[in-house]
């Protein structure tokens, strides 16, 4: 893949859709210290030598950073007592709790960590705890001027300086994890199988044995990180353990439920064309470049034509549809899907796990079909019409106004008929069509004998021939309720 920063292809990098690359942020970190870069493929990706050289100039700027802020404290601070020789630096809670990143380099690699003010988010890589706990401690002091004074040094030196505090810290957690995972789980090598007693040896021995990253395999998983495989370890013990305190909802991962918790937040951030709402402003602006009107959408694609308003969403496009990068075929049934994501919802139609709608009884595959359903459906602030600014028809949401522009009045009739060079703007018509002149009766009815060339001949015979069987069909959709559509049909007869 092409990186994003140094645009050379590359074998060893951090993908956009992997857990380090959301982890570490990598993203908000380009933002935050490089100019706009041009997104030039999709999906993003960045080599380690430019990650490397990014997360130590990010160190470097966090280090910065700190001892500003303590210089404004101590500033602001009244003088400590001249007869008290060694006087503590404090810190304050607030600088606890906010995040402090920077690496500290050693012969195996490089090291992340994350702290909190509840030490949670260690992230480890190949090292060797006290190498880089000697080298964490150069750095805090490498860009220390010659003429600085001693007293400052041994300050920087100190047990309460902040660099040894994040050590600390770091340390206390390696400490609970490597006791957590000796009890709970045996660390091996995927290569070799040998058992190492800690995920650092792991570390150090797939770095001189089998000259690459370590990792632990469970569930067909590889962990890279001692503080997944240790939630990964305590889901196995407690599926509970990724429980949402708002609906009681349970993930298998922290990041999952992280996710989720967003949905029971406030979407103050309104689309002012459309009824969707956002819980952060970015994805509202994102949102709001699928309203660009077609003459400001300059990436055209040479396959099909389409238009689109970034060459990032360009390449995603020919990569996804004309080159079948991301396609997975279904070990089921065969068919073959375009990404990850939509074999992911396809499976479920395997393997079942209905979802209830609570305004109308109807029972979906999956949370995101009902996410779907209700949008269309239930949308939030109650239904709004949709008036074509060409023929005037009304359509009850975004959905079906979008799909009415596009067939009706865009579309072109581009699916034509080699029998008699009748056109259609879609394919399906076009099936239905060709199903005229070969007869072909690929349509039966369940409850009599009954065959029909087309889906909506079967339908249109089913409600009219066996209505009470329709019916009952229709219950079992709507958990034993009457179709909204069917209760206003019965509405309407009654009076």
């Amino acid at each position: 893949m092409e990186c994003l920063l140094c645009l050379k292809t590359c074998s060893d990098y951090i993908a956009e859709y992997s857990k380090e690359w959301s982890e570490f942020k990598v993203k908000n970190l380009v933002d935050k210290h490089l100019w706009a870069i041009q997104e030039s493929t999709s999906p993003l990706c960045i080599c380690m030598i430019c990650w490397t050289e990014l997360d130590r100039f990010n160190k470097f700027y966090a280090c910065i950073e700190q001892a500003h802020n303590i210089l404004k404290q101590a500033v602001a601070k009244p003088p400590s007592d001249p007869l008290d020789p060694f006087p503590q630096e404090v810190l304050l809670e607030s600088e606890i709790d906010q995040a402090i990143l920077f690496t500290a380099d050693s012969n195996q690699g490089n090291e992340l960590y994350l702290v909190h003010g509840d030490n949670q988010g260690l992230f480890d890589g190949n090292y060797d705890d006290e190498t880089n706990e000697e080298n964490a401690k150069n750095v805090s002091c490498n860009n220390v001027p010659a003429n600085t004074n001693n007293e400052c040094m041994d300050e920087c030196m100190s047990d309460t300086s902040p660099v040894n505090f994040i050590i600390d810290a770091a340390k206390r957690n390696k400490a609970d994890y490597d006791a957590f995972l000796k009890e709970h789980f045996k660390i091996t090598c995927d290569k070799c199988y040998q058992t190492l007693e800690t995920f650092a040896l792991l570390a150090q021995h797939y770095s001189k044995s089998h000259n690459e990253r370590g990792y632990v395999v469970c569930c067909e998983t590889k962990f890279f990180y001692r503080h997944f495989l240790v939630d990964h370890i305590k889901y196995h013990l407690n599926p509970d353990y990724f429980k949402c305190t708002y609906c009681d909802k349970s993930f298998s991962t922290r990041r999952c439920l992280q996710i989720h918790i967003q949905l029971h937040e406030d979407r103050k951030h309104a689309c002012d064309k459309c009824d969707k709402k956002y819980i952060k402003r970015y994805l509202l602006e994102k949102h709001k470049l699928t309203h660009m009107p077609k003459p400001e959408k300059k990436f055209s694609c040479n396959e099909c034509g389409k238009l689109y308003v970034s060459q990032h969403a360009l390449n995603y496009h020919e990569k996804a549809v004309h080159q079948n990068v991301y396609a997975r075929v279904c070990e089921v049934c065969g068919q073959t899907l375009p990404d990850a994501f939509s074999y992911k919802q396809h499976m479920l139609r395997h393997n079942p796990k209905p979802v209830k709608c609570e305004d109308c009884g109807l029972l979906v595959t999956s949370q995101i079909t009902l996410k779907y359903h209700r949008d269309l459906k239930h949308p939030v602030g109650g239904s709004r019409e949709y008036s074509c600014p060409i023929c005037q028809r009304i359509s009850p949401n975004m959905r079906a106004h979008k799909a009415h522009i596009k067939e009706t009045h865009e579309a072109k009739q581009k699916f034509e008929c080699t029998l008699c060079n009748k056109k259609f703007k879609r394919r399906d018509k076009l099936k239905c069509h060709m199903a005229v002149h070969t007869g072909n009766l690929s349509y039966s009815c369940s409850w009599c004998p009954k065959q029909f060339i087309t889906s909506s001949n079967m339908t249109h015979h089913r409600k009219k021939v066996h209505p009470t069987e329709w019916e009952e069909e229709q219950r079992k959709k709507y958990s034993g309720n009457l179709p909204p559509r069917l209760q206003k049909c019965n509405s309407n007869k009654s009076s």
